[in-house]
């Protein structure tokens, strides 16, 4: 449980990453969101095929929440980042192997790290108009 806590420190990173480089946010915006669907999409497949030999009832689900995870990530800001986290942590408390969850953690705090600075600049963004 405390590494799944600790995982989600890659998002506070990622705000502090744009803090400190705030006139880079709107040139690196667009390759922030390249990597948030890029680990995203890593960690999720990683996740499925985990799944799959474990329990092939769950990788159904698991697939209907990613691709759900993918839409609301591409449509809005922060609930993407919130709905693609839950996704993320649910396969952490149904396979109990700590190989598995050691590495879902990783994708987990390497996906915090572009979510935060995309989420900085779209705060930015809105308050800037």
């Amino acid at each position: 449980m405390i590494v799944l806590l600790l995982s989600y420190i890659g998002l506070i990173a990622g705000l502090l990453v744009g803090f400190m480089a705030s006139e880079e946010l709107k040139q690196g915006h667009r390759y922030f969101r390249i990597a948030q669907f890029t680990l995203l999409t890593l960690s999720c497949a990683f996740t499925t095929f985990t799944l799959f030999f474990v329990l092939q009832l769950y990788t159904l689900s698991f697939v209907i929440l990613f691709i759900i995870a993918l839409y609301t990530l591409y449509k809005s800001s922060l609930y993407g980042v919130i709905v693609s986290y839950v996704v993320l942590s649910i396969p952490f408390f149904i396979v109990s192997s700590p190989q598995f969850q050691q590495l879902l953690a990783i994708g987990i705090f390497l996906f915090g790290l572009p979510a935060g600075s995309v989420l900085l600049s779209y705060e930015k963004h809105i308050t800037e108009e």
